[in-house]
């Protein structure tokens, strides 16, 4: 499955790592990842089926993963020759097939330093090739067409099927998303191992381990209940701690920041800890942004670094 991936001109490499460390934690180990001849625009070619690759870096998103050069992905469907016949060729023979009689359509194109045609002779010439009804504003299926060199890139899709970690609409959902509070990520390891490693990539980020709360045992002495393990660390960089309470003398009430290790009901361990971003959004002071970036990006490397 491919993907066109957009990224800011200049940084492909950060670009790429990006998109690795993502692909990574939806289960592909080994993406690839090259140019196309459009500078700002890289092709993914993944062993993930490149909708729900999309739909996942959403969740991604919406859990904490900071997509900042990889900021647009978009599954691609077929390739053809940048010529007109040929693309209304492929549009009869394979695209037609993918909008039921009762769809409606509309088509848009991207034209990335491709002057041969007019962007409004391109879409009468191939609006020709799908003979279903045309909905400008809200279509059930979009056909999008990329020209990239001497290659064109064609989507069939649906809403959802393309992530944009800059669209208004994402950073809204983002905002209001009940999920934002805390980052995750999930492993298939012995669970003392992960807790081993968590506090050991904690200590890596400059975070000691405060309190150690084994919630599993304590509810089991005091109330007798059983659940599966499940402990939350303490964790505190004293230097950023300092920063913020200078800041802010109350905010002791949202510290340490607490990373929970759990055994999930399918047997494996996620390790999730809380946004800080988002629990110092709640003091009302904009001084104390630039400390909760920072933290935050410390407990996003902590989360990137423990081996699956």
């Amino acid at each position: 499955m491919e993907l066109l991936v957009s990224y800011p001109r200049g940084h492909f490499g950060r670009a790429r790592r990006e998109v690795l460390e993502a692909l990574r934690r939806l289960g592909d180990e080994c993406p690839r990842i090259e140019r196309t001849s459009v500078e700002g625009i890289s092709l993914v070619h993944t062993a993930l089926d490149a909708r729900e690759v999309a739909r996942r870096c959403r969740e991604l998103f919406h859990q904490g993963f900071a997509f900042e050069h990889a900021i647009k992905w978009m599954p691609v469907d077929y390739w053809c020759e940048a010529d007109l016949e040929a693309m209304r060729a492929l549009l009869a023979d394979k695209v037609r097939a993918q909008i039921g009689e009762q769809e409606t359509w509309g088509m848009q194109v991207e034209k990335h330093r491709w002057q041969q045609y007019h962007t409004r002779d391109i879409v009468t010439q191939l609006a020709k090739a799908i003979d279903r009804k045309v909905d400008l504003d809200q279509p059930d299926k979009l056909v999008r067409v990329d020209f990239l060199g001497e290659q064109a890139a064609v989507s069939v899709l649906r809403s959802g099927d393309v992530f944009s970690a800059t669209s208004p609409q994402e950073r809204s959902d983002n905002r209001r998303s009940t999920m934002s509070y805390y980052m995750a990520r999930i492993f298939s390891r012995p669970f003392e191992t992960v807790v081993a490693d968590t506090i050991e990539r904690l200590r890596e980020e400059g975070f000691g381990v405060l309190t150690d709360i084994d919630v599993q045992a304590t509810l089991k002495s005091k109330i007798g209940a059983e659940m599966p393990r499940y402990r939350i660390l303490g964790a505190c960089n004293p230097q950023l701690a300092h920063a913020a309470l200078q800041l802010e003398d109350k905010l002791g009430v949202l510290l340490p920041c607490n990373v929970i290790v759990r055994e999930t009901a399918d047997e494996r361990v996620e390790v999730a800890s809380v946004d800080p971003v988002t629990a110092m959004e709640r003091t009302g002071n904009p001084a104390l942004a630039a400390t909760a970036q920072e933290v935050r990006r410390r407990l996003a490397n902590v989360l990137a670094a423990i081996a699956t």
